[in-house]
Order: C-alpha cells, then structure tokens, then sequence
C-alpha cells in the first residue's frame, strides 16, 4: 500500500508534464480517486499511513505548481487527506495513544492549511 500511495502521487506528477502534450489531466484525478474508493470499504485502510500520505501530497503540489487547476484534483486530495485523519474511533492504536492521534490530526489539518495556500 505504501508503495501504492507514492506511485500514485509521482505517475499523477509525470501526468501533469505531459498535459502540454495532449495528456487528459482526469488521470491524476483517477489515480488519486480510486485510492479514496478503496477507503470506502475499508475506513482504517489510510490511517496508518497517515504521515506519508501529507508527505507525498505535499511533494506533489509542490511538483505540480502552477498545474494544478483542476477543482476535481484538488477535491480528490482533499477527501484522501480527510480520509487518513484518524479518529479516537478510526485510529488502530490503543486509548492510550491518544497523543499520538493528535499529533498526527495535527499534522493533517496543518497540510490542508498548507494545501489552501498553494
């Protein structure tokens, strides 16, 4: 999965290039939107991986600067991130980790912040 996430991000990357060169630029928006569907099933699939989902979002904006335009990337993105938040109820950690979960909803909400000013 984590493999997965990365290629993702860096295939939707190398897409995004090659939009001067007739390349659709729905298929980073189908990358990243089929990786949401498959949290649909399963709610906990992303939590773990948490860190590394704002990691490579925030390398792939970083990438795509001035190409991202497109308000169905950015809506996908969005719901990834908000996917990975995890919850007291969604975080696969005992109660006594809660510090943890805060942490990483913290790192979350400071990439969305991050995200809305790109």
């Amino acid at each position: 999965l984590k493999f997965s996430i990365v290629a993702i991000f860096q295939i939707g990357s190398s897409l995004l290039t090659l939009e001067d060169a007739g390349i659709s630029t729905g298929w980073p928006v189908r990358l990243v939107e089929a990786l949401v569907n498959r949290t649909e099933a399963e709610p906990h699939l992303l939590v773990p991986h948490c860190k590394l989902v704002v990691e490579v979002v925030r390398s792939f904006i970083q990438a795509s600067s001035g190409r991202l335009e497109s308000p169905e990337l950015w809506r996908a993105i969005f719901q990834l991130l908000l996917r990975c938040v995890p919850t007291s109820q969604r975080a696969l950690w005992p109660g006594a980790k809660d510090k943890e979960v805060e942490s990483l909803q913290l790192d979350l909400w400071q990439c969305l912040v991050w995200c809305v000013s790109h």
